[in-house]
């Protein structure tokens, strides 16, 4: 089969994401590989807590940037993914209840000491952004139950 026409799909809305029970809240690896387009601050994905108060969220900022926030009973934290917003990357955050890691196009961008561990089963929303919506492609949107190891991680994101 020879496919030479072109076929440009519409967008689409994704509302809310549905609780699922496959992600283990003490650990675990989010990875997505897409771009963003929003040039504004509002523009992210992640897991959440149902009531919205504990969550891994991934956002692509106005200067272009690939930053992530973690929400723990004991506070949020910002970090550094790296990747460009604009242009496909692969990226990556796991935990494991003592560390969160960023990755990007394969490689560790940053780790940061978890100040409080997720309670099992906290973490059961998929969400995206419901302000200004999340525009973009997406290729590949994974969580794993488990925190993959760096090794594996920096394959996935290579």
């Amino acid at each position: 089969i020879t496919w030479n026409t072109v076929i440009t799909r519409g967008h689409e809305l994704i509302n809310g994401g549905g609780g699922t029970s496959l992600i283990n809240s003490p650990s675990g690896t989010m990875f997505f590989e897409g771009s963003m387009y929003n040039n504004g601050t509002n523009t992210f994905f992640g897991i959440t807590s149902s009531d919205k108060t504990q969550e891994v969220r991934i956002y692509g900022n106005p200067g272009g940037s690939v930053i992530s926030r973690i929400i723990t009973p004991a506070g949020a934290s910002y970090f550094s993914v790296g990747g460009s917003k604009f242009n496909n990357s692969k990226v990556a955050v796991k935990w494991d209840g003592v560390n969160i890691k960023s990755f990007a196009n394969g490689s560790l961008t940053s780790t940061l000491t978890m100040s409080q561990a997720f309670a099992e089963d906290v973490l059961d929303t998929i969400r995206f952004s419901d302000g200004q919506r999340f525009y973009g492609r997406i290729k590949q949107f994974i969580i794993f139950k488990e925190a993959l190891s760096d090794a594996e991680i920096i394959a996935l994101t290579t």
